[in-house]
């Protein structure tokens, strides 16, 4: 497959890593970026402490082309992000006037002062409004600061997948019935054969028709056509159950 841009996803909070709450968002994000032909390369859960967040934030980015990251930028003693990200990309923390111009209407208190910390962003922080959305999404350099709510992160990742898209990948899979240890050398063989093609193997132990599902991933329906065809005539007559596109 030809090149394409790389992201990696930074999921924050102890309450993940305890199980207080489920990750609802990695499945989402995986779906979206998929589905748009970004090629997500990493997957990092880590606590909620500043060092954590400085350090995966700065290593995913100079890595890759896009970073996201879920959960922590509230305005609660734990939601560190917002900090954390400013540290790891080296930059201060400032009160964004556009987020600033949220608080006149809310009346001078305990709640303004909370609703203050949202405001706190680091400098160069670029807004993105996306329709349907009340509050902006917020991104630093390529990193893409999202909440931890999954129904709020599922909107704003709609958005972001649809603005970054690039072309789709072309997918299909191979039921086989034969049992994977059996034909590696054959999958090994037109695996060499097809590097335009991604080819991936999987042993199957629960299904009554087939033993071994291959995938084929590529850029257009020719590369994974051609793909699927020397499957078809390599593997064992009659073994191949069916193939979904």
């Amino acid at each position: 497959m030809t090149s394409r841009a790389t992201a990696a996803a930074v999921i924050i909070g102890n309450e993940v890593l305890t199980g207080k709450v489920r990750d609802l968002n990695t499945p989402v994000l995986i779906d979206a970026l998929r589905r748009h032909g970004v090629r997500l390369q990493r997957i990092v859960v880590i606590e909620d402490t500043l060092d954590a967040i400085a350090t995966a934030v700065a290593d995913a980015s100079a890595a890759y082309t896009h970073v996201f990251t879920s959960g922590g930028i509230g305005p609660t003693h734990d939601d560190l992000t917002l900090a954390g990200v400013a540290r790891g990309l080296g930059l201060e923390l400032h009160e964004h006037p556009a987020l600033t111009s949220w608080l006149v209407n809310v009346p001078e208190g305990p709640r303004r002062e909370a609703l203050r910390r949202l405001a706190r962003v680091p400098v160069g922080t670029e807004l993105v409004q996306f329709e349907g959305l009340r509050f902006p999404t917020m991104r630093v350099k390529n990193v893409w600061v999202l909440p931890g709510v999954p129904g709020l992160f599922e909107k704003k990742v709609a958005g972001i997948a649809a603005l970054i898209a690039e072309k789709p990948v072309v997918a299909a899979t191979l039921y086989c019935t034969a049992a994977e240890p059996d034909i590696t050398y054959l999958i090994d063989a037109v695996v060499s054969r097809h590097p335009e093609t991604e080819i991936g193997s999987y042993p199957v132990f629960d299904q009554a028709d087939h033993q071994t599902r291959l995938t084929v991933d590529g850029d257009d329906v020719a590369s994974v056509d051609a793909t699927l065809a020397d499957f078809e005539a390599s593997l064992p007559v009659g073994s191949v159950v069916r193939i979904v596109r």
